[in-house]
C-alpha cells in the first residue's frame, strides 16, 4: 500500500470522515460512518490540522507544518465550524466552574471574558469562518451557562456590565487589552479574568509587546490551560519539533532552520538553497502571513529582500 494511502486509512480510524463525506455521502452511510467511540475525555481537546502533501517527483509524503486551532479555517473541509463553537463553549462553562468563579445557584460571581482573534495581516480573508462562528460561540455560552448575561465586544469597544464579554478583534487589538498576573499565571483582560482563549497566537503577541517570557518552545509563567487545546499550544508553535516527531511515521520530515536574526536567516537560507528551495515563514503567525519562498539562484541581496519582506508581513 503506497505511504499516501495509508495515511488516508489512519486518519480515517481517527474519524477523520469529512473525505468520505464530501465525496459521497451513501458510501460513508455504507461504510458505517460517522462512526460513535465513547470515551472519557482525557483533558479537553482541540482542532488540529495536518499540512500534508505528495512531494513532486519523489512521491513521498511530507507534512510542512500542524496547525492548531488559530483563528481560521475550522470550516474547511464542511463549510460549517459550528461544532467547534460549541465545544469551546463546553470548555468554557468547565473552566468557569473549575476556577470557582460560579455559584452555587449557577451564577457568575464576577464578570469573566473569553478572547476570539484573528489573523493580523492587511488582509483578513475568512472573515466569512470567524465571525459567525464567533456569534455562534456566544450563543452556545449562553446555553451552557444559563442565567449569565453574555455580551458581544469589539476589542476597540470598552466592556459594559455584562456577566461574560465575548471579544473579538484581530490579534494586535486583543493582545493590546491582555496579560498575565505573575503570581497565578493566570490571563486578565481589562482587570477581568479570561477564562478562554481561542487563538494560541495571542502568546507570541504577549511576547512581542514584553508581557510573556519564551525559552525555546516554552511559554513561561502562563497557566495555558485556557486555550483552546492548550496542551497542544507549546508543540503547534514549534514548528522544528514538529518534524522531529514525524519521525518512523511514514511521513518524511523537512530540514529546517530557526532564526533569532536578519544575518542568521540570510547565512542558514543560504546553506539550506545548496540542497533545495527554502520556504520562509514566521513564527505563530496565520492566514499565510509573510510566508517567503528562496530558490536556487537568488543573490544575497534578493534573499535580504526576501527576509525583509517577511518582518514587514508582521508589523503592526
Amino acid at each position: 500500500m503506497h505511504s499516501h494511502k495509508l495515511l488516508r486509512s489512519v486518519l480515517s480510524s481517527l474519524n477523520d470522515i469529512e473525505e468520505w463525506r464530501l465525496g459521497n455521502a451513501a458510501l460513508a452511510a455504507a461504510k458505517g460512518y460517522p462512526r460513535q467511540c465513547p470515551a472519557e475525555p482525557i483533558d479537553d481537546w482541540g482542532l488540529v490540522f495536518l499540512d500534508v502533501v505528495i512531494e513532486a517527483g519523489s512521491g513521498e509524503l511530507v507534512c510542512h507544518e500542524v496547525n492548531g486551532p488559530n483563528g481560521v479555517g475550522t470550516d474547511a473541509l464542511i463549510g460549517d465550524s459550528r461544532f467547534r463553537a460549541e465545544n469551546e463553549a463546553r470548555q468554557t462553562a468547565h473552566r468557569a466552574r473549575e476556577r470557582g468563579y460560579l455559584g452555587t445557584n449557577g451564577r457568575l460571581k464576577r464578570p469573566i471574558t473569553a478572547l476570539h482573534a484573528h489573523v493580523h495581516s492587511r488582509f483578513f480573508r475568512t472573515g466569512g469562518e470567524f465571525f459567525p462562528r464567533v456569534d455562534h460561540y456566544a450563543s452556545c455560552v449562553e446555553s451552557v451557562l444559563p442565567g449569565n448575561n453574555v455580551a458581544l465586544c469589539g476589542a476597540s469597544e470598552p466592556l459594559g456590565g455584562e456577566d461574560i464579554a465575548v471579544v473579538f478583534g484581530d490579534v494586535a487589538a486583543v493582545g493590546a487589552g491582555l496579560s498575565v498576573d505573575p503570581q497565578t499565571g493566570s490571563f486578565v483582560y481589562r482587570g477581568r479574568p479570561v477564562v478562554f482563549i481561542g487563538n494560541p497566537n495571542l502568546l507570541p503577541e504577549l511576547v512581542r509587546i514584553g508581557r510573556l517570557e519564551r525559552d525555546g518552545r516554552r511559554y513561561l509563567g502562563a497557566d495555558l490551560r485556557v486555550l483552546y487545546g492548550g496542551r497542544l499550544t507549546e508543540t503547534i508553535h514549534d514548528k522544528g519539533l514538529q518534524q522531529l516527531l514525524l519521525k518512523r511515521t511514514g511521513i518524511r520530515p523537512l530540514e529546517y532552520f530557526e532564526a533569532p536574526t536578519r544575518e542568521a536567516a540570510l547565512r542558514q537560507t543560504r546553506s539550506m538553497l545548496e540542497r533545495s528551495a527554502v520556504v520562509l515563514k514566521p513564527n505563530a503567525a496565520s492566514g499565510g502571513t509573510g510566508v517567503r519562498v528562496a530558490v536556487r539562484g537568488m543573490s544575497d541581496l534578493e534573499i535580504e529582500t526576501l527576509i525583509g519582506s517577511v518582518i514587514e508581513d508582521c508589523r503592526v
